[in-house]
């Protein structure tokens, strides 16, 4: 279980996906050459290791583990599509979504973590957060 929860968070994290061109449809090619790189791979392994030790620090039940990763998973996908180059949002409509999305996942796992976790959270995806912010700055 682990190891999907890792390859999950990994994908998460790279903000690409690594899919052979051969099985892509003329839309997802066109989707996936439109996609603008905001991290290095090794950027993005420093955060997924730092994202693995917040959840080990937070000491989530799997299924309660599994549900934080799927919140989490669900909106960052959004947000890392936000800058692709066929969405045309400026910068600041850019910030405004990023913003939202965030928002939104602090709302929903505020729901389901206890205060304890919730704080641990905060701790580590903040680091997180900061990081995105500071990057959209420099696109």
């Amino acid at each position: 279980m682990n190891t999907i929860k890792s390859i999950i968070v990994a994908l998460f994290f790279s903000l690409c996906f690594n899919i052979s061109a051969q099985k892509l449809t003329e839309n997802q090619k066109l989707k996936e050459s439109n996609r603008v790189r905001v991290y290095s791979f090794e950027e993005l392994d420093n955060i997924q290791m730092m994202f693995q030790e917040g959840m080990l620090e937070m000491e989530l039940t799997n299924d309660l583990e599994e549900e934080y990763v799927n919140l989490i998973v669900a909106y960052t996908a959004k947000m890392s599509r936000l800058d692709d180059l066929d969405n045309a949002y400026t910068k600041e409509e850019i910030n405004n979504y990023f913003l939202v999305y965030l928002d939104k996942i602090e709302t929903q796992v505020k729901l389901i973590l206890s205060i304890d976790q919730y704080k641990k959270h905060l701790m580590s995806f903040n680091i997180i957060k900061d990081s995105i912010l500071l990057k959209l700055l420099e696109v």
